[in-house]
């Protein structure tokens, strides 16, 4: 999951935040490589074009040339024709491990739905405070922690000794929700201010998490996972097997 999308405040905030995030990714210079694309509104048009966006994929089909990974950054995404953010969607959905992408725009609510839901917010100066801390959404997030943290047969055993509980669909989905939520704030949690967060309740379990894992690609890997768990949860697939699956392909801080 490495699409991220920065909003709020004001540009220069923004551009700020994606020059940040480029020079994690690209280093320093990252102005001269080959390595960035960047797409933004053209002169005198008022959007964003399909024709404009079909260029992404050829520049991501390919490895980065030289650095470690290949950035798209699309500035004023709100931008984009709906056609433009359509033809992009798979794109965004399932990126290759050496690809990022950063999309800036004033308002996150402006793109489409399906855009927003497949990308990690970066929401700056906002009034709105999240906070999930609800007595089920706690213990769903405690849930994940210690699972990441078991070998593989205390995995199991879990799975197993809480099978009951996830014969509904909704307490799965309620599971799922929870821990997606978790590591979308671990994945931003050097970006964002702390009370921005959606768990900021959990910040401390999160930087423990942070460093135990010491890698935001296995972090990113186990988010990829929860969503496709979280799409097999919508069919007739058996739950218990669903989290089974899930639980062993996670990273592991016991390894």
């Amino acid at each position: 999951m490495s699409v991220y999308l920065i909003s709020g405040a004001k540009y220069i905030d923004r551009e700020n935040k994606f020059k940040e995030m480029l020079k994690e990714f690209l280093g320093t210079d990252f102005e001269k490589t080959v390595d960035l694309k960047i797409i933004d509104l053209e002169e005198g048009k008022k959007n964003i074009s399909i024709e404009q966006t079909r260029a992404i994929e050829d520049f991501t089909i390919t490895k980065p040339i030289e650095r470690e990974f290949k950035v798209v950054l699309i500035k004023n995404a709100d931008r984009l024709s709906t056609e433009a953010q359509n033809s992009i969607l798979k794109t965004l959905e399932e990126p290759a491990l050496y690809v990022r992408f950063i999309l800036e725009a004033p308002r996150a609510k402006s793109l489409l739905s399906t855009i927003i839901s497949r990308c990690i917010p970066v929401e700056l100066g906002t009034s709105e405070i999240f906070d999930l801390e609800t007595s089920e959404n706690s213990d769903y997030v405690d849930a994940l922690i210690k699972v990441l943290q078991l070998n593989w047969g205390g995995r199991f055993d879990w799975a197993i000794s809480n099978k009951d509980l996830f014969k509904e669909g909704d307490t799965l989905s309620g599971y799922l929700d929870s821990w997606e939520g978790f590591l979308r704030d671990i994945m931003v949690f050097k970006y964002v201010d702390k009370k921005q967060l959606k768990n900021r309740y959990k910040v401390d379990d999160m930087q423990k998490m942070i460093e135990m894992f010491n890698d935001n690609l296995l972090v990113e890997d186990a988010l990829r996972r929860i969503l496709r768990a979280k799409s097999a949860a919508k069919s007739n697939v058996n739950k218990s097997l669903i989290v089974e699956e899930l639980l062993v392909s996670l990273p592991s801080t016991n390894a």
